[in-house]
């Protein structure tokens, strides 16, 4: 990518993130689609150095970028969104500027990443938003265009992890896994439902034992308590 198309695709993200901080998830779409479209190639350039410096997704999301203020956004937003059986990870994440000044193939694929999963995220907003107002096909429509988004974000960070040596952006694959889960149970997917709550369930509890993220985040911790009220809730009766 060039230096103008590498502007352009952060600056339609964070607008588009602005917008579903705003409810305005139409507008979202638009402007997340359109830099999703800009940094299609992005994953498929060569790298020279794939231990050089790269793009930390959930060092994004913990340290504020994900709750930016702008004259959009007055009021700080929640971690976490109600459903009635389950909660949405709804903060869109920001990306700052400065992830221009370390450039290479895991920044680009970072970056892709962030937009795939705030362009997902605007499309199962606005399922839950307007699932009780619009035809239910429509509802289906953008849950099943959220699934497939939610699966490439994961799929992206996976494989990036694996084959540039890059950091686990442990945040942002919860942050995936428990809309994705939430998304199946929409689509009344029940096993795949499952599927996505023990690998949501093994991540936390290796995060827990492993690196103690929960002693230093709440977003952490609000992924924890909540697969713990999931788990109780499913328990037979004694």
């Amino acid at each position: 990518m060039s230096s103008t198309s590498d502007h352009s695709i952060i600056f339609l993200n964070n607008q588009g993130a602005r917008y579903i901080a705003s409810v305005d998830y139409h507008s979202a779409i638009d402007c997340l689609s359109r830099a999703l479209y800009s940094s299609r190639s992005c994953v498929h350039r060569p790298i020279a150095n794939i231990n050089q410096a790269t793009l930390d997704i959930s060092f994004l999301m913990e340290k504020g970028y994900n709750k930016m203020k702008t004259a959009m956004e007055n009021e700080e937003q929640s971690v976490e969104r109600e459903t009635p059986s389950d909660f949405i990870y709804s903060s869109p994440i920001y990306v700052p500027e400065s992830a221009l000044l370390t450039p290479g193939l895991s920044t680009e694929v970072a970056i892709s990443s962030i937009v795939i999963f705030n362009l997902a995220l605007a499309h199962h907003l606005f399922a839950v938003q307007d699932q009780h107002q619009c035809p239910k096909q429509e509802t289906m429509t953008l849950l099943a265009k959220s699934m497939k988004l939610y699966e490439l974000a994961i799929e992206l960070q996976q494989q990036d992890a694996i084959l540039y040596t890059a950091n686990y952006s442990s945040l942002f694959i919860l942050s995936s896994l428990n809309n994705l889960r939430n998304v199946y149970r929409m689509l009344d997917n029940d096993n795949a439902s499952q599927c996505c709550y023990q690998h949501l369930l093994s991540l936390l509890m290796y995060l827990n034992f492993h690196e103690g993220c929960f002693k230093t985040s709440k977003d952490y911790s609000a992924f924890f308590n909540n697969a713990l009220q999931q788990s109780v809730g499913a328990a037979p009766a004694a």
